[in-house]
């Protein structure tokens, strides 16, 4: 093998095969492709008496006289330092303008952590300067459930969940009463029966499940940044995407609150084998009249979650679904 080197671009390769053996000549750095040619016919005839034959030639010509700068990657840890020093100073749009430019760039760089960190502090600074910020909130996560990818798409229709339930909290003196009217309007929250907030707030935590397998195969570790950190047990106890979006859906299901709404055919926690061991209820097949009943999709979730720990190494996640 015979390599002829200079200094300058552009790079010409030559490759030429010798029956069963490869004659490799790199001939580097002619500025004008009539030396290159010169130096071809050169080096193609010094090898002749060889008798090779040339298989192929491969030519790449780069620029030689432009000069290329490196790109400087975006300091997301500088970013949020400005964030957060214009957030002591009590300056909340100059910390808004830099969660936007935050925002763009996760958006460019396709980051989901960043991106859903943005997003969250963009909801937090909307709050604190808008009066009806809630509604505000509630289209601008919408708008971007509906644009998201995995991994940050489960999370958003999780967090979107969340905020419909907590408007309900909010505004619990105006539902008690309230049936559904003329004057509802589906973009409009403020105009929603108590029906309405549960079905919407049930259809977007189980959007964010729909994703199981990729959120399965997810750790919770690529949120971090946007998870209160709690200590090492209690990350065993959430380790993937799935756990922690599942136990937020379930916590959602138990409370008494949104169950309200009563069907016809209310679920009921009445057989013993729900309360049977962790192998017994992994194997249990739970049915019901009631399929829109939040306790039963809580107890649906659970039993996935016992199915999906019940082989694990580490029984911190199976032990924690068990005693639920």
């Amino acid at each position: 093998m015979v390599y002829l080197t200079f200094e300058r671009k552009p790079i010409f390769s030559i490759f030429i095969m010798e029956k069963h053996d490869a004659v490799h000549l790199t001939v580097v750095t002619f500025n004008n492709l009539v030396l290159f040619k010169f130096m071809q016919r050169l080096l193609i005839s010094a090898i002749q008496p060889l008798t090779v034959c040339v298989w192929a030639a491969f030519i790449t010509i780069s620029c030689a006289q432009k000069n290329t700068t490196p790109t400087v990657k975006y300091n997301y840890e500088e970013s949020w330092k400005v964030v957060q020093e214009n957030d002591t100073k009590g300056l909340p749009e100059s910390a808004l303008k830099t969660v936007e430019e935050i925002y763009k760039q996760a958006e460019q760089d396709k980051d989901p952590t960043q991106l859903v960190k943005a997003l969250i502090h963009r909801l937090k600074y909307i709050d604190s300067k808008e009066e009806n910020a809630l509604v505000l909130n509630l289209n601008t996560m919408k708008a971007e459930v509906e644009k998201a990818v995995f991994p940050s798409k489960p999370l958003l229709h999780s967090l979107l969940a969340e905020m419909y339930w907590r408007y309900y909290q909010n505004h619990r003196h105006k539902f008690y009463n309230r049936s559904e009217t003329t004057q509802f309007d589906n973009d409009d929250v403020e105009t929603w029966s108590l029906d309405r907030i549960v079905q919407e707030t049930v259809f977007h935590y189980e959007q964010s499940l729909l994703f199981e397998k990729e959120s399965k195969d997810t750790s919770i570790e690529l949120y971090q940044e946007v998870l209160h950190e709690g200590n090492e047990l209690g990350r065993a106890y959430r380790p993937t995407l799935y756990d922690f979006l599942a136990h937020r859906a379930i916590q959602f299901y138990s409370s008494g609150e949104p169950d309200l709404t009563r069907p016809a055919y209310e679920f009921v926690l009445d057989q013993p084998e729900y309360f049977s061991d962790a192998q017994a209820f992994a194997d249990l097949k739970i049915q019901s009249q009631d399929s829109l009943s939040l306790k039963f999709h809580a107890l649906t979730l659970l039993q996935d979650l016992i199915q999906f720990h019940l082989n694990d190494e580490n029984p911190e996640a199976l032990v924690d679904v068990d005693l639920q």
